[in-house]
């Protein structure tokens, strides 16, 4: 995204992106802290983060790609009914 891009964006827009971008590093902070074993439990943090970013991406699509958006909201439902399986 080009900067006059990004300058046009409206404000809730741009908190949206910044906290998607958050939740990413944390994503992949908590996957290599599970991969390596310096927290076992750590998919259980992850994987419902999962589910929050992609209804992120899926408000952030919701205008320009509408099946893009779908698909993320169904998505999302899937991670989080998987998150329930794995917690029980």
């Amino acid at each position: 995204m080009k900067l006059k891009d990004w300058n046009k964006k409206t404000i809730p827009f741009k908190i949206l992106t910044i906290f998607g971008l958050i939740i990413s590093v944390t994503i992949i902070a908590l996957a290599l802290m599970q991969i390596f074993n310096i927290w076992d439990n750590a998919i259980n943090v992850f994987e419902p983060l999962l589910g929050v970013l992609m209804i992120i991406q899926a408000i952030e699509n919701w205008k320009t790609n509408r099946s893009t958006a779908y698909f993320s909201l169904f998505v999302a439902i899937f991670i989080f009914l998987v998150a329930i399986i794995i917690l029980f």
